[in-house]
């Protein structure tokens, strides 16, 4: 059966500045588009965003909390983590996290790394991350109003989904082939400072082989309707183009309606946790929204970065096809 992608997909790869081979593309297995359509939806997404920027009460530890900020410097920000930690230990075949710590400020920091093994044992992993802070322009001050619903309320919801099917596909019977390490980075919003203090300690690590990184960063909002998505590998950093031409087959294969741009260059302006993967010799790939200078959320940064803002449709597709190509690195081993 040949597989073709959909016409807004046909002509991103068409205008792509290399060459991407879509030839042996097969239909998914079925078992993964039920997984995925049933964990990654407008009432999951929906409901999760609600929680972690402050729409309604969430849940922490028995009790009612309104998370207004998750600002890294702000208490609402320790308030995200353990927000996390239960939504994994929660999952039906539950993840291990731990909290790895770094410093901000002269103030020692938790980001939570999240921990789903391969069926064998292997050294192979792929990292899954997103940032959970938010800021509305003074990061390193203690903000107290801070939403965050795309920047990045959409990479955090997105990853926490993407880990949750992958425990109903570990229960389906699909194979896992590599781990996945997922990592919740902290003040992204100060310069990466999280995310450059995991990699240093990730270099001296043993036991790990890192098969690639994908970042998740900004995936809900489409000013325009044109359902764009941006892939960006700076220029094939490390041989991090073979990533993207994967995420290309797998949208491929699932039909995704999306105009996803291999922009293949380096952008020193569009910054985010992929980086100092990319510096410390590791694959790596951000996937966001449109970045581009008429594209790009006009409420980035600050209070009016909220769920209304968003097309929620959109960020679904964007989430499944995250997921899509996610799973698909794993089951290839």
């Amino acid at each position: 059966m040949s597989i073709k992608p959909t016409p807004r997909l046909a002509k991103a790869i068409l205008e792509a500045p290399v060459k991407i081979d879509l030839s042996g593309v097969v239909p998914p297995d079925a078992r993964i588009v039920k997984a995925l359509a049933a964990r990654i939806n407008v009432t999951s997404t929906t409901g999760l965003l609600s929680d972690l920027t402050g729409v309604r009460d969430c849940t922490i530890d028995g009790a009612a909390y309104r998370m207004r900020t998750r600002n890294a410097m702000s208490s609402g920000y320790l308030k995200a983590v353990r927000y996390l930690e239960q939504f994994y230990a929660g999952l039906r075949n539950p993840l291990s996290t731990v909290r790895r710590f770094y410093t901000a400020n002269n103030v020692r920091r938790p980001q939570l790394q999240v921990d789903f093994l391969a069926d064998k044992p292997t050294k192979r992993t792929l990292f899954l991350t997103s940032h959970v802070d938010s800021t509305v322009g003074r990061p390193r001050a203690e903000e107290m109003d801070a939403p965050g619903a795309d920047d990045d309320g959409t990479g955090t919801v997105a990853q926490m989904l993407i880990f949750a099917t992958l425990a109903d596909l570990r229960e389906a019977g699909v194979p896992i082939n590599i781990n996945v390490r997922g990592v919740h980075f902290g003040s992204e919003e100060q310069q990466l400072l999280g995310s450059k203090q995991y990699v240093a300690e990730l270099k001296n690590e043993t036991g790990i082989e890192v098969v690639g990184q994908l970042q998740l960063e900004m995936m809900g909002y489409d000013g325009d309707k044109s359902r764009r998505v941006d892939l960006h590998d700076d220029e094939d950093h490390n041989g991090s183009h073979a990533l993207v031409e994967s995420l290309m087959r797998s949208a491929t294969a699932h039909g995704f309606d999306l105009g996803i741009r291999d922009l293949h260059v380096f952008n020193p302006y569009r910054p985010s946790d992929h980086r100092p993967f990319l510096a410390a010799g590791y694959r790596a790939v951000c996937i966001s929204e449109d970045s581009s200078d008429h594209g790009v959320n006009p409420n980035m940064h600050t209070i009016n970065d909220t769920i209304d803002k968003l097309d929620m449709a959109y960020f679904v597709d964007v989430a499944r096809f995250c997921g899509a190509g996610a799973i698909d690195l794993v089951m290839a081993g």
